[in-house]
C-alpha cells in the first residue's frame, strides 16, 4: 500500500467521523474529496469514485434540507 492510499484511507476516516458525530457534513465533504484525489493518485478509481458519491450524495441531501425548511417557513 503507498503513501497516497495511506492518506486517502486516514481521510476517508476523518470524513466518516465528521459525518457521523455532530454532522459536519461540509468538513466530511472536504475530507471525502481529499480522500478522492488520493485514491486518484494510486490509480484506485473504484475507492475515489466511492468518496465521490458521498460527496454527491451530502450535497444533494443538504440542498433538499434546505429546500424543505424553506418550504417550512413560508
Amino acid at each position: 500500500m503507498g503513501r497516497f492510499a495511506i492518506a486517502a484511507k486516514h481521510h476517508q476516516t476523518i470524513a466518516e467521523i465528521f459525518e457521523g458525530e455532530g454532522a459536519d457534513l461540509e468538513k466530511a465533504m472536504q475530507h471525502y474529496e481529499r480522500a478522492a484525489d488520493f485514491f486518484k493518485g494510486e490509480e484506485s478509481n473504484s475507492s475515489a469514485n466511492k468518496c465521490m458519491l458521498k460527496v454527491e450524495m451530502m450535497f444533494f441531501f443538504n440542498c433538499f434540507e434546505m429546500k424543505i425548511g424553506l418550504n417550512l417557513v413560508r
